[in-house]
């Protein structure tokens, strides 16, 4: 799980490190308006795919950690069933 959101966590470096290139070329005059918009549109996207993936991977975090605490519990694993009628 922490290897996935730190894998995240280097993508969106990544990003930033391209949107931060990406304006300095604009700020030259080597790229243009339209470019901009488009690349700002995808990336924006791309953030939001993103974000669904984060809170879907915590979500599974979080049930993990539930059935985690329901099934691992002492207190369940040393239960013993009745199983007579």
């Amino acid at each position: 799980m922490k290897i996935i959101l730190i894998q995240l966590a280097q993508e969106k470096d990544e990003e930033l490190s391209e949107v931060v290139s990406r304006l300095r070329a604009y700020e030259r005059g080597h790229y243009g308006l339209e470019e901009a918009v488009e690349d700002a549109n995808n990336s924006r996207k791309q953030n939001k795919l993103k974000d669904k993936q984060i809170e879907q991977l915590m979500h599974e975090a979080n049930n993990l950690q539930v059935f985690h605490s329901l099934f691992c519990n002492p207190y369940f694993l040393n239960w013993e069933h009745d199983v007579s009628p």
